[in-house]
C-alpha cells in the first residue's frame, strides 16, 4: 500500500514539474509597441511580421568598406522620396541601413504598388548584404603580392556586378597604394559616375603624395571615359589641391577642355597657373610627373605657357619619359635590332638599326606623327653616331608605314659629311638623290610639303636656308612625318640626337 501511494505521489509531482517546464519554454506574449518616428530597429530585434526573414548580419571588415560619414535626414512623407533615399543608401554601400528602413516602411505600405516596390528593394538589399563579407575580402586581396590570389579576387568582383562596383567605389576611401590601381582598372568602363566624388573625398582627407598621384590616375581614366559630370567635377575641385600631386589629371583635363571646344577662359587660366606651379615645384627626380606637366602644356597649344613650363623644368635638365603626345615610333623592315626613341634633355634621342633606306624597300627606325595637308617640319641635328659610311639620320615624310612606301627625306651621313634629299615616287620603285657636301654639327634640316610638292633645305642659323631639291611624291590625304635613323648595318644601333622646335611638336 505504501509503495502504491509513493508511486502516485511521484507521478503527480513529475507531471506538475513537466507542466511548469513546458510553460517556461512557450512563446512569451509581446505587447504592441507604437513605432517611434524615424527610428530604425536594432539588428536582430523582434520579428515585424513581414515576409522577409531577418538574417544575422555577416561579419564584415569595416576597414574595407567604410566611407566618410554622411548626415542624412530620413524622409517622412512622400513615398517617391523614400524610394530615392533607399536607392541612395544602396549606391553608397549602406546595404544594412537600406534594408532596415525598407523593412520598417513595409509596415506602413501593406499593399499596392508601394508594397511591391519595397519588396523588390528588400530582395536586392538582402542579396547585397549576403555578398558584402566575401567581396570585402576580395577587395582586400587586390593588394596581394600573389598574382593568383589577385586574379581570383578580380574575377569574384567582376561576377558580383553592381554590388561589386558599389563596394569598389566605397573602398576608394581607404584603399592602400597597391589596391588603388586595381580598383580603377576594375571600375574602368563601368559607367560609375559617383567615383569622381569618392576620389576627391579621399584626396581632401589624405595628403600622402603617392596616394594622391594614384587617385589622380583614377580621375584621368574618368575624364577619358567621358563620364557624365566628370569634367565639371574635376574643374570644380582640382584647383584646391597641390598641382604637382595630381599631375596625371592635367593632360586628360586639357584634352577634354580642347576636345569639347569649351571656351571658359577661367578654366584655361586655372590650368595655366597649375601647370606653371607644378613645373616650379617638381624636382628633377620626379620624371614621370614632369612628363605629365610637359604633355599637358603641349596639348594646351599655348606657346607662351609651353615656353614658361619648359623654362621652369629646365631645357638642360628636362627628362621626359617616352614621347610627346601624338608621337609614335616603329621599326620599318627587318632591322636586326629593335630601335627606340625617348624625349630627354629637351631633345629626341633615337636609336635605329637597319641595312639601308635605298632601292625598292627600307630598313630603319621611324619616330612619327600623322599629319595632313601642307606642312613643314624643321629639326636641329646635334650629333650622329658614325656606325657606317651611309648611316642616315634626319627628317622623313612617308605615304605609309609599308617597307616599300613612297617617301621623301633629308638626311645627314658620315660619308663626305654629306646632306642628301632622297625620295621614292612609287611603291617599290627606285630611289633618287640630290646632295650637298660638307657640314658641321649642329645643323638644321627642313622638309616641306606644299600642293603635293616635297622640298628639302638645310641651314645653320634657321634664317638663311640652302635648298637641296624638290619632287612630287604621292602622299595621300594623311601621311607620316617625323625622324628617321638608319645605322646602315643590320643589327647595329645608331644613336642620333635631334631637337625639334616647340611649335613643331604640336
Amino acid at each position: 500500500m505504501r509503495c502504491f501511494v509513493c508511486r502516485c505521489f511521484f507521478s503527480v509531482f513529475f507531471a506538475v514539474a513537466v507542466g511548469f517546464f513546458l510553460a517556461g519554454c512557450g512563446e512569451p506574449e509581446v505587447a504592441e509597441v507604437a513605432p517611434v518616428e524615424n527610428e530604425v530597429p536594432e539588428e536582430g530585434g523582434e520579428s515585424d511580421g513581414s515576409t522577409e526573414t531577418p538574417e544575422e548580419e555577416p561579419e564584415v571588415s569595416q576597414d574595407l568598406v567604410s566611407a566618410p560619414e554622411v548626415t542624412r535626414e530620413v524622409p517622412e512623407g512622400d513615398f517617391a522620396e523614400k524610394l530615392d533615399h533607399l536607392d541612395e543608401l544602396y549606391q553608397e554601400g549602406e546595404f544594412f541601413e537600406a534594408w532596415q528602413l525598407a523593412r520598417e516602411w513595409s509596415r506602413e505600405y501593406t499593399g499596392g504598388a508601394e508594397a511591391e516596390a519595397l519588396s523588390d528593394r528588400l530582395r536586392v538589399f538582402t542579396q547585397a548584404r549576403r555578398e558584402v563579407s566575401e567581396l570585402s575580402f576580395a577587395i582586400e586581396n587586390l593588394g596581394s603580392d600573389d598574382p593568383m590570389v589577385k586574379d581570383v579576387a578580380r574575377r569574384e568582383i567582376r561576377n558580383a556586378g553592381e554590388v561589386g562596383i558599389i563596394l569598389l567605389r566605397r573602398s576608394i576611401g581607404n584603399a592602400t597604394l597597391d589596391q588603388i590601381p586595381e580598383i580603377f582598372a576594375l571600375l574602368e568602363n563601368a559607367g560609375d559616375e559617383r567615383r569622381v566624388a569618392a576620389i576627391f573625398r579621399r584626396m581632401q582627407s589624405d595628403d600622402t603624395k603617392e596616394i594622391r598621384l594614384a587617385l589622380a590616375e583614377g580621375l584621368r581614366r574618368a575624364l577619358q571615359e567621358n563620364l557624365p559630370g566628370a569634367y565639371e567635377a574635376v574643374v570644380a575641385e582640382i584647383g584646391d589641391l597641390p598641382p604637382e600631386e595630381v599631375t596625371p589629371v592635367w593632360p586628360a583635363l586639357v584634352q577634354e577642355w580642347r576636345a569639347e571646344g569649351r571656351g571658359e577662359s577661367s578654366v584655361k587660366r586655372m590650368i595655366e597657373l597649375s601647370l606653371v606651379r607644378a613645373a616650379q615645384r617638381l624636382p628633377e627626380e620626379r620624371e614621370t610627373e614632369r612628363t605629365e606637366v610637359f604633355q599637358a602644356a603641349v596639348i594646351l597649344r599655348d606657346q607662351e605657357v609651353l615656353n614658361r613650363v619648359m623654362d621652369l623644368l629646365g631645357s638642360d635638365d628636362l627628362n621626359i619619359q617616352g614621347l610627346p603626345p601624338g608621337w609614335k615610333n616603329v621599326d620599318i623592315g627587318e632591322v636586326g635590332e629593335p630601335g627606340s626613341a625617348v624625349f630627354e634633355g629637351g631633345r629626341f634621342v633615337v636609336h635605329g638599326a637597319g641595312d639601308d633606306i635605298w632601292g625598292g624597300d627600307d630598313e630603319f627606325h621611324f619616330v612619327w606623327r600623322e599629319v595632313s595637308g601642307d606642312t613643314t617640319m624643321e629639326v636641329l641635328v646635334h650629333a650622329q653616331e658614325n656606325t657606317a659610311t651611309y648611316a642616315k639620320s634626319g627628317l622623313m615624310i612617308r605615304q605609309s608605314l609599308d617597307q616599300n612606301a613612297p617617301h621623301g627625306m633629308v638626311v645627314v651621313s658620315p660619308e663626305g659629311r654629306r646632306i642628301a634629299f632622297q625620295y621614292r615616287k612609287e611603291a617599290g620603285g627606285d630611289m633618287s638623290s640630290d646632295s650637298s657636301d660638307d657640314y658641321e654639327f649642329p645643323v638644321w634640316l627642313r622638309l616641306r610639303v606644299e600642293d603635293g610638292l616635297v622640298s628639302a633645305a638645310r641651314s645653320y642659323d634657321r634664317e638663311e636656308w640652302e635648298e637641296l631639291g624638290e619632287a612630287e611624291i604621292p602622299l595621300g590625304d594623311t601621311f607620316y612625318f617625323g625622324l628617321v635613323v638608319c645605322s646602315n648595318v643590320r643589327g647595329t644601333l645608331n644613336r642620333t640626337e635631334f631637337e625639334i622646335p616647340l611649335e613643331d611638336l604640336l
